[in-house]
């Protein structure tokens, strides 16, 4: 039967409704500069009616039934996917910046030119042996060459250690970012577990996932909800699971 106060009460269900729309807007406004944050909404549904006989139903009002993020996750899978691909390339472009910087050809000073001096002095020499400053000009034009290969190789060298000590730096990142997914997995868990919103903590965790994507190929499968259970999430690389649930397997 419909209580005395059932229209105060409506009214109250609907103004508490309301108030977490706009506190909601607010929570998308501050966060329209921070980094991965998805905007978020909220979404109203009808209280069950009332049955009233000889009359039918009678509705109760309306409230907020849950908080949810607007992301489209076909568009981040794509995203992430081309991510790898970007991340390839460019790391390919620096190898051959690098490569350009240390043969910076053609140049009337670089390593092309010296060896053309080498070939002509060798001709001349040829063409005179007995010419002492064409022997001269040989021996000279080999030494220049000589010195432009061994401080070739020396920046090169110099180059590898720099790639081995950025690889290492770039496992050490990718490593403490399995743990963080780990962690944020853990905590999602725990609210969703006991019925609370997690939406802010799903975009810090996509925010990991953006960057991991450009450092290497991964493969990753949002939990799936059977029978009232929720799976676990998975992150692997090429078929070697990296992150399961909480528990993360480090890259070496």
């Amino acid at each position: 039967m419909s209580s005395t106060f059932g229209g105060l009460e409506m009214g109250k269900s609907a103004l508490n409704a309301f108030r977490l729309g706009m506190q909601t807007v607010g929570h998308n406004i501050s966060n329209m500069n921070t980094e991965g944050y998805s905007r978020q909404r909220v979404i109203f549904s009808t209280v069950k009616p009332e049955d009233i006989a000889h009359v039918g139903q009678l509705g109760q009002g309306m409230y907020a039934s849950t908080i949810e993020r607007i992301r489209d996750e076909f568009l981040d899978f794509q995203y992430r996917d081309s991510q790898a691909t970007l991340g390839y390339w460019e790391k390919v472009n620096d190898l051959y910046d690098a490569i350009q910087n240390y043969i910076p050809e053609p140049t009337s000073t670089g390593l092309r030119t010296a060896m053309d001096t080498f070939f002509t002095n060798m001709q001349t020499l040829q063409g005179a042996p007995e010419d002492t400053s064409a022997r001269r000009a040989l021996v000279e034009s080999a030494n220049s060459i000589g010195g432009m290969l061994a401080n070739l190789i020396s920046n090169f060298d110099t180059y590898n250690e720099s790639i081995n000590m950025e690889v290492k730096q770039s496992v050490a990142e990718a490593n403490q970012m399995l743990y963080d997914l780990a962690a944020l997995n853990k905590e999602i868990a725990t609210a969703e577990a006991l019925d609370q919103n997690a939406n802010d903590l799903y975009d810090k965790r996509d925010v990991i996932l953006d960057k991991l994507s450009k450092m290497m190929d991964i493969q990753y499968n949002e939990p799936i909800e059977h029978n009232g259970v929720k799976g676990e999430f998975f992150l692997s690389v090429n078929g070697r699971v990296l992150v399961q649930g909480v528990h993360v397997r480090e890259l070496k």
